[in-house]
This record gives C-alpha cells, structure tokens and sequence, in this order.
C-alpha cells in the first residue's frame, strides 16, 4: 500500500489538539474489518479453496469519495527491535475494487497465519487502515 507519507486521524487529531481548529480536509475514518460476519479479535479459522467475504465501514467527514485497497499477507514473523529493521511480508494478492469497501476472496492455498488488510484513501493524501488476522487450515 501506498500509506507513507499520508496523514491518518490521528494527525487530524493532533492538529485539532495543538490549534484548536480541525484541518479543513479530515482524514477518513474507519471501523474493524468484518470477516464472512465474524468480528472475534483472535481472527477467523478459513479453509482453503472456499469464498469468503470481508467488508470495512469507512466514512469521510467532509464527504470525499474513498477508494479502498485489499491485500493478503503472510502473518510477519520477524520483527526488529522497536519496530527497527521489520520488513512487510510480499503480498500473498490484492483483491478488490477500488470503490467498494466490501469484497469476496479465497484465502491463500498454504496453511498458515495471515493478515486481511485494507488502506481506505481520499484525494487529499490521507489514509486510513485496518487488518483482521485468520488462519487457514486443512483441518478445520
């Protein structure tokens, strides 16, 4: 995803707190990412092969449109020391339309632990994101 450099809510918030005044263009807000209607923290058990379907509510409170990015990745597990020298994982596929905040996928075929990730952004460089983990299993 094309996240860097590009403001989140947080920032908005920050402004809001130093100034006292919002930006003229807030970022986009965003809820959890809803897998097949299961919101469990501990993330979905999916099968290889099947559909699935995953949705994100996401809103910009000036009302620019929102494009949305889909992405499959491997569940990371080599981590750097304060988040120093980690690396993203190489996309398992990005699915999805642009317009459309919800989409249907099949899970990546190797069994294993995977994050469901989505960027949502507008036209003025700000973003927001959300990811959901699940794991995918013969046997389950």
């Amino acid at each position: 995803f094309d996240t860097e450099r590009r403001a989140t809510e947080a920032v908005d918030v920050m402004r809001y707190e130093w100034s006292g005044a919002w930006p003229a263009h807030r970022a986009p807000q965003i809820c959890p990412i809803v897998l097949q209607g299961d919101e469990r923290p501990g993330g979905a058990l999916l099968q290889p092969g099947k559909s699935y379907s995953a949705s994100v509510q996401a809103e910009s409170p000036d009302g620019t449109p929102l494009r949305y990015e889909w992405e499959i990745l491997p569940e990371n597990t080599t981590f750097g020391y304060g988040g120093q020298g980690e690396h993203k994982p190489a996309p398992c596929g990005l699915i999805g339309h642009p317009d459309d905040p919800a989409i249907t996928f099949t899970p990546p075929e190797g069994a294993g632990d995977y994050r469901l990730f989505v960027a949502v952004y507008d036209d003025y460089n700000h973003v927001a994101t959300a990811n959901v983990p699940f794991h995918v299993g013969k046997d389950n």
